[in-house]
């Protein structure tokens, strides 16, 4: 019972820390919640633009790639800059493409160098429209050249997004990082440490092992799966951003969230390996999607299938790969046709 009690308390906990951490602003008039999330960018200028003849420029945008904003799954932001564009202005500009309606504050520097433009803005278009909004003037011809280091120079974007609560999902799991951990996953020599309320809330299959125990246990030993999948599980459902990981490192960690419940976190992986076929790992993805019955990443794999047998038949990891999942490959791909 006394398990049950604390286990509300820190729910009640995190809620209310929750509260505390939205901010109020206006954004429209009337007073919402929002919070403020960070993004930057970067992109290299070299001397040969400065000699550039006169009209090489004209009329020329160059586009920076999409970013995705900070805790919006749909919405994306890019930089925009002219190089020294004589119909205007015989200076390097740059640009945000902001979309929708949002508020944010923007600056633009030289690396290096006290050179730099800052501005605040809050954007009214629709959601389906970009919003351009910098300076036409941020580095003048008789500037360049001193703002160089070697022959080139970095231009930083920093934004900050004020988003409207309306606007994002607020991860209650990145608040649990302010709490002091209490406990040890135990992998091999390693250990993880975590908070047992924490795995309690995640997880009914860690709930149960700790809640259940006659002993008040400040550790779990893990068996059959290696450090690595256990700490991006965990380092997952922490809200951390985690990068380049390879199939099989996905699949491993697939088996641990499915094996301990961590559902959300298994619905996602499982997701990013559908997005995510190529060449190089067709093999690993569909030994898994068939060994577990997996529809939706077995009709992925199919679908790369058809479109690249020729290449994948012609590997040496392909006779290797079950005879009843070619089997499947093939005929699933012949239906498709």
């Amino acid at each position: 019972m006394a398990g049950t009690t604390n286990y509300f308390k820190m729910v009640e906990f995190i809620l209310g820390i929750s509260a505390m951490m939205l901010g109020i602003h206006s954004v429209y008039g009337d007073m919402i919640f929002v919070q403020t999330v960070n993004d930057s960018y970067t992109f290299t200028l070299n001397a040969d633009l400065y000699y550039k003849p006169k009209d090489a420029w004209r009329y020329s945008v160059v586009d920076g790639p999409k970013r995705w904003v900070p805790l919006l799954e749909s919405e994306q932001w890019n930089v925009e800059y002219n190089p020294f564009d004589y119909r205007k202005f015989d200076a390097v500009g740059v640009y945000l493409n902001i979309p929708g309606q949002l508020k944010i504050v923007a600056r633009f520097s030289v690396e290096g160098t006290t050179h730099e433009y800052k501005f605040n803005h809050t954007f009214h278009g629709s959601r389906s429209n970009m919003n351009k909004m910098g300076n036409d003037s941020f580095i003048k011809r008789d500037q360049f050249l001193n703002l160089l280091n070697n022959g080139t120079m970095t231009i930083r974007c920093d934004v900050e997004f004020i988003i409207p609560y309306s606007y994002f999902r607020h991860d209650i799991f990145e608040i649990l990082e302010r709490i002091e951990p209490d406990f040890d996953l135990v992998v091999g020599a390693d250990r993880i440490k975590t908070n047992s309320q924490f795995l309690s809330l995640i997880s009914p299959v860690f709930k149960n092992l700790i809640s259940n125990s006659s002993d008040l246990i400040a550790e779990l030993k893990i068996d059959n799966f290696t450090y690595d999948a256990v700490k991006t599980a965990i380092d997952m459902s922490y809200g951390h951003r985690i990068h380049n990981l390879t199939a099989a490192a996905v699949i491993d960690v697939l088996y641990f969230a499915e094996e301990f419940e961590l559902t959300s976190i298994a619905e996602k992986l499982e997701e990013s390996l559908s997005y995510s076929v190529f060449p190089q790992n067709f093999i690993a993805i569909t030994d898994f999607a068939f060994k577990n019955e997996k529809k939706e990443l077995q009709t992925a794999c199919v679908e790369f299938f058809k479109k690249n047998r020729e290449q994948i038949t012609q590997t040496r990891e392909f006779a290797e790969l079950n005879p009843l999942y070619r089997a499947e490959l093939f005929r699933k791909a012949l239906n498709l046709d």
